[in-house]
């Protein structure tokens, strides 16, 4: 997948895919990750899924990485 240009890495946590995600983008030395867990109830209702705000998160992140 990318992200604004870059290859990016997306993955679900096994036990609660809907709660919690990672994304990670190429840096130039190293990579930069996202981690969203949504653990409260009330978030829940917000935030129904983790990777939908992970991905808007790195979105906004790969933007300011310089290319």
């Amino acid at each position: 997948m990318t992200v604004e240009g870059l290859a990016a890495v997306r993955w679900r946590d096994e036990v609660d895919p809907q709660r919690v995600c990672y994304v990670e983008l190429p840096a130039q030395k190293a990579s930069v990750g996202t981690i969203v867990g949504v653990r409260n109830p009330q978030a829940q209702k917000v935030i129904p899924d983790a990777c939908t705000k992970a991905m808007s998160i790195a979105t906004d992140t790969a933007k300011k990485l310089p290319k």
